[in-house]
């Protein structure tokens, strides 16, 4: 059967014109397309900030927002009190671009598009890196005062302080093992046949602080690690893409970067989720290398990243690389990483068994966070309705807390995957199985600034949101490019990072001040009830090395027991203050609302 090929003329009347005169059918096409794209990109964003709204509203209704004894709800707590805002930004980010990609111009952009562009891209990555250095080693300090807020952070501290001091485990001092129970803090293991105390977690990033501490400078390892990411996502993109979308796609993967509220935020945290994303990075940009000393690197810094405290976020990040250099029948180095990992993993394994051993039962609150593999394998089910409710609250998060447009540009990214790249399609891949793998847990992620489970491939997002990006400039439509990033800087820039910032201080102030007025008390031993104010049982914190002063003892039961004062060394007996709830609300605490009749 003869088909028909439309001739020249056929197009003219319709086909906008070059400057030569000539008809451009194809251009136009491209441009349609990609004004399409963007368009779906932009009702998606609209679709989930309104999910987010609406999800926000049940959760306020059924009341799982507020302080619950016994509740590890402060994921519903952090969202009601933080997200609509951002939420509402979300849903008039979709629909101001769903409007500018019907209105921006088909072709042709002002020069002052192409000016700023051409500014972001030349952005060095060195001052980036530096810029976040700083601001994120100030706000360690002003914004998260000094302390981790979660006791995720608190563990990886407090076996920092036992590698530094040249130990593995720390012995708790005979006079104290009877109450030593009621002294552990949350995350962490005590071993009563040894009278040690040891982190739940995998070492590798405890071990990273530790390293800073001998330099008295363990505040500003995240703050390191972020600078470090900086530069290796810009070494990224010198690999990933030539010619000019590695200049305009590259600068605009880092402004996308810089521009999260969530790197920053979480950078003055105590979490390992920089940690992860700095390995991650620097395992592709080796594995992009691909020359004899790289790729002989990439699966140790593979294993170290899997012994970071939970091997799941790397191996959710390589496994489509991986499996790329199976199918490409690269067996030697195949044979040769995988060896390595296996080894790693065993040795990681046995890790695991050594900390779990000889600690008895778990407690509830360790087996309920999917951080810790034994509490991951408990919550690791088929997901129900709530946990799918969950889920799209969390995707929310997770863009509520980037630049507006990256909502818009990685789904049109996603969309051109025929276009992308191996490399790009992997990233594509991991960034997809990391949400989908989480899915599976029944548990929220608890504590958290953003989505903290995708933090781990916040790289792929970037980069495949400024893969996007390069695809609608490139299809004619820079101007709609440019004034969709410049317009999300600013609303940026003035508005989501002071807030954020704000946000984040308000709600750490309590428990750091909480802290401090602990560490102040005159007495020797400081008694909490963890009923007596929310996530009171993060109080809880002692010094491994048993050199400071007070000591803290929870006031809850432990395995169905509570502590017996009698058990104190006769010399502390006397030297007791127990924290009434009246003072956990004076400093500004939330206390229960039975507590306060």
């Amino acid at each position: 059967m003869a088909t028909h090929t439309p001739t020249r003329s056929q197009f003219e009347p319709f086909a906008p014109t070059s400057a030569g005169g000539k008809p451009a059918a194809r251009a136009y096409v491209q441009q349609d397309a990609a004004g399409r794209r963007v368009r779906i990109a932009a009702l998606l964003a609209l679709v989930v900030g309104a999910y987010g709204l609406i999800a926000r509203d049940v959760v306020i209704g059924v009341g799982i927002s507020q302080p619950i004894v016994a509740s590890n709800n402060i994921f519903f707590r952090l969202y009601a009190l933080h997200e609509a805002p951002f939420l509402w930004l979300m849903v008039l980010t979709g629909a101001a671009t769903w409007v500018a990609a019907y209105r921006a111009p088909l072709r042709g952009s002002p020069e002052w598009t192409k000016a700023a562009v051409a500014r972001i891209a030349r952005i060095p990555a060195w001052a980036a890196a530096i810029a976040v250095l700083t601001l994120t080693a100030i706000g360690t300090v002003v914004v998260m005062h000094g302390i981790g807020l979660s006791m995720d952070e608190h563990a990886a501290s407090f076996q920092a302080r036992i590698f530094a001091s040249g130990q593995i485990q720390a012995t708790v001092p005979t006079e104290w093992r009877a109450l030593a129970p009621w002294m552990t803090p949350v995350f962490v293991n005590y071993k009563p046949i040894d009278g040690v105390w040891v982190a739940s977690y995998l070492p590798v990033y405890a071990a990273m602080r530790a390293l800073f501490s001998l330099a008295s400078a363990e505040w500003l390892t995240n703050s390191v690690l972020a600078a470090a990411s900086v530069v290796l996502l810009a070494a990224v993109t010198r690999r990933l893409w030539l010619g000019g979308r590695r200049v305009r796609a590259g600068g605009l993967a880092l402004l996308f970067l810089l521009l999260s509220s969530q790197f920053l935020v979480t950078s003055m945290s105590g979490y390992s989720m920089p940690a992860h994303l700095c390995l991650n990075l620097l395992w592709l940009w080796l594995y992009l290398r691909d020359d004899r000393p790289s790729m002989a690197l990439v699966p140790w810094v593979g294993v170290l990243a899997l012994g970071l405290h939970n091997p799941v976020p790397h191996a959710l990040f390589a496994a489509p690389f991986l499996l790329r250099v199976l199918r490409d029948r690269r067996y030697g180095w195949m044979a040769y990483c995988g060896a390595v990992y296996l080894a790693g993993a065993i040795g990681w394994y046995e890790w695991l068994g050594f900390v779990h051993t000889g600690i008895g039962a778990p407690d509830a609150a360790t087996a309920a966070d999917p951080n810790v593999v034994g509490g991951f394998l408990t919550n690791f089910s088929l997901p129900g309705l709530f946990s799918w409710f969950v889920q799209g609250m969390s995707l929310a998060l997770f863009f509520t807390w980037q630049t507006p447009v990256l909502a818009i540009f990685l789904p049109v990214g996603l969309m051109a995957w025929r276009r992308l790249g191996p490399v790009e399609r992997d990233l594509a891949v991991g960034l997809a199985a990391a949400w989908c793998f989480y899915a599976l847990v029944s548990a929220n992620q608890g504590h958290g600034w953003g989505y903290r489970y995708l933090y781990p491939v916040l790289g792929n997002a970037v980069l495949l949101a400024a893969r996007g990006a390069d695809e609608v400039w490139r299809s004619g439509r820079e101007a709609l490019v440019g004034r969709l990033v410049l317009a999300s800087a600013v609303v940026t820039i003035l508005v989501q990072w002071p807030l954020r910032a704000m946000q984040t201080e308000s709600f750490v102030r309590p428990y750091a001040a909480a802290l401090a007025v602990i560490a102040s008390d005159p007495a020797q031993v400081v008694a909490v009830d963890p009923a007596s104010a929310w996530y009171g049982r993060d109080l809880v914190r002692n010094d491994p090395l048993f050199r400071a002063t007070p000591k803290v003892i929870g006031l809850g039961p432990v395995r169905g027991r509570r502590p017996d004062p009698r058990l104190l060394p006769a010399s502390v007996q006397r030297q007791v203050h127990a924290l009434t709830a009246a003072e956990l609300a004076r400093i500004g605490l939330p206390i229960f609302q039975q507590t306060r009749r």
